[in-house]
């Protein structure tokens, strides 16, 4: 999947399918989930060197995502390159789910940290030094925002 119509489809399809979950579900944060779907899209469907039937492979390209809201929207992306089954979107947040409300390394495929807090996958991604490409991904809706301390933050995508 390299073409740019190639990945527009693949972004509407990640889209699809989070919109789905969020409306089962009743809840979610729709807009962080839907902004991120793009780079979503150009990272699973073209830059990244990822298998969804060996999710551990020494040789994979990592992908931390900072952004935890945007949990769904990854699930959805996972799902369709087949890291699991499409219909465990519909657990979403349910007790005993394979997909909690965020990205957790220890319940879902595919997720290479656990991450929560808005810029947490920054710092967590230094422990992958030793890695074959490393993808960070902290975004915000909106160009940047505040941070607590009035400092403004940026949207940014940075590979290492």
């Amino acid at each position: 999947m390299s073409t740019s119509v190639e990945l527009k489809r693949f972004a509407a399809q990640i889209r699809m399918e989070t919109v789905k979950c969020l409306i089962h579900r009743g809840f979610g944060h729709i807009g962080g989930c839907l902004s991120i779907a793009d780079v979503l899209a150009a990272l699973y469907g073209k830059l990244m060197h990822v298998d969804p039937a060996d999710p551990h492979a020494k040789e994979r390209d990592y992908l931390v995502v900072s952004k935890g809201h945007a949990g769904p929207a990854v699930f959805a992306t996972l799902a369709l390159k087949g890291y699991f089954p499409l219909d465990w979107m519909d657990t979403l947040c349910v007790g005993g789910t394979r997909l909690p409300s965020h990205c957790d390394r220890i319940q879902t495929p595919g997720i290479d940290v656990s991450t929560g807090s808005l810029g947490q996958g920054l710092s967590a991604a230094f422990r992958f030094k030793a890695c074959r490409i490393m993808y960070t991904v902290s975004l915000e809706t909106g160009n940047c925002r505040r941070d607590r301390y009035g400092k403004r933050r940026y949207t940014h995508i940075s590979t290492s």
